[in-house]
């Protein structure tokens, strides 16, 4: 094994949510991902206080369709959403995280440069908090994605470079079944390099879509050889239990070989 730090994701609904405590082992996994809603579950402080897994990310604070949308939006609207996320991330919880993805549908395929700078002025408006609690927002990328990877990368360069400040990184939000050996890995990563702080690899196991050990060795050697030091989120999309408990074995399977 290298030295990666591999989390699981779980998704909102899961069934006996609360297992995957006992069946992550500290010599695969160091965190877990977790959906906004699980913040406030009385039994997550004590989960987390008795254990050695960190909280890696927060997602689905907002709806994808809600935050994409904000620009769209009144001041009023947009004020409120703004305060709903900042007071979440704001709270005074019994345990630490100190990432969350907030997506606001950042692409080069938008209408007009004042898209971007409205969602990019939206964006701002969190850095008191992010520098207050030294949070990291990610802000996603899909791969694959309808812009081809030179134009999304250069999009995404701009973005970070407009908001100039530190706690803003991309998460890259890897479909391998989706992508197949359509992009080479080094061709995507290198657009982000030093901003990218966690590759979320995303999979189907209720459909069929398992990953395989050739298959995370195409993604994740290029990784090494951009010394990436973040978090790689496996992030089966199943609310079975069982089915979840199944790929966490195969995937620590792989993690041996890789």
């Amino acid at each position: 094994m290298t030295d990666r730090q591999y989390s699981i994701s779980i998704t909102y609904g899961l069934d006996n949510w609360e297992l995957i405590f006992k069946i992550l082992f500290e010599e695969y996994f160091s965190g877990i991902e977790l959906p906004a809603y699980y913040l406030n579950s009385i039994k997550l402080p004590e989960l987390i206080n008795n254990s050695y897994l960190k909280i890696t990310n927060i997602i689905d604070l907002v709806q994808n369709s809600i935050s994409r949308g904000v620009i769209d939006q009144n001041d009023k609207v947009k004020s409120d959403i703004f305060e709903y996320i900042n007071s979440t991330i704001n709270k005074n919880y019994e345990f630490e995280f100190n990432c969350f993805t907030l997506d606001l549908g950042f692409s080069p395929d938008s209408p007009g440069k004042d898209t971007s700078k409205h969602k990019v002025n939206f964006l701002k408006r969190f850095m008191n908090t992010l520098y207050s609690k030294n949070m990291t927002m990610l802000l996603p990328v899909r791969i694959p994605d309808t812009p081809p990877i030179n134009i999304q990368g250069v999009f995404i360069q701009e973005i970070l470079h407009d908001v100039m400040f530190n706690k803003y990184k991309v998460c890259l939000n890897l479909y391998p079944h989706e992508v197949k050996r359509r992009y080479n890995p080094k061709s995507v990563l290198q657009w982000y390099d030093f901003d990218l702080k966690a590759v979320r690899i995303i999979y189907e196991p209720e459909i069929g879509n398992s990953l395989t050990e050739k298959l995370l060795k195409y993604w994740l050697e290029p990784l090494d050889n951009i010394r990436f030091k973040g978090d790689i989120i496996f992030c089966p999309k199943t609310t079975s239990f069982s089915l979840l408990e199944s790929e966490i074995r195969k995937l620590t399977g792989f993690i041996d070989k890789i």
